[in-house]
């Protein structure tokens, strides 16, 4: 299946030697992992793109769209009054708008925790692998987080100090 995803499972596609997985949850939560072969190790990258846009225009569109009705229902209470719609739209919507916010931006720092858990717990796996596979050497895991993607190569970094370097990336 093509495309970003789907519901439920998701997709595992393999192209050449990288194999990626791609979910995309009913919240419109688009996540991906890919694994490829990179040097003598393996790169791990994820994303996850979470809402339609930036918080501040979600909260302006949804408070909009909330904001309809109650000042619907508020003209035809007061006899079918264009004025008072018009006036307790803005109105209605300056009150929702800050809350829609608030709440959404509330959602997006649960959706990066659970991302970066995830991370973790990869970098964790992936650690007890490498030294399962080869106990002579004593495999250590970088992990680097440019541009909101996460990088697992055979270097020197602890998977402590993944969350020092890890940057949060809202969009």
């Amino acid at each position: 299946m093509t495309g970003l995803g789907s519901f439920g499972n998701g997709v595992v596609e393999q192209i050449g030697r990288s194999r990626e997985w791609r979910h995309t949850s009913p919240m419109g939560v688009h996540t991906s992992v890919l694994l490829r072969p990179y040097k003598e190790g393996t790169r791990i990258e994820m994303s996850q793109k979470v809402g339609a846009g930036s918080p501040k225009s979600e909260a302006i569109g949804y408070g909009f769209l909330l904001s309809i009705l109650p000042a619907f229902i508020l003209a035809l209470i007061f006899g079918k009054s264009l004025l008072i719609g018009a006036v307790s739209l803005p109105l209605i919507m300056a009150m929702l708008a800050p809350l829609v916010y608030l709440l959404d931006m509330r959602w997006r720092d649960k959706k990066l925790a659970n991302l970066e858990s995830v991370a973790e717990r990869l970098v964790k796996l992936g650690n007890e692998k490498a030294t399962l596979a080869s106990p002579i050497i004593e495999p250590r895991l970088e992990t680097t987080t440019t541009s909101g993607m996460l990088e697992l190569e055979d270097e020197e970094l602890a998977p402590e100090a993944v969350r020092t370097q890890r940057t949060k990336n809202r969009s």
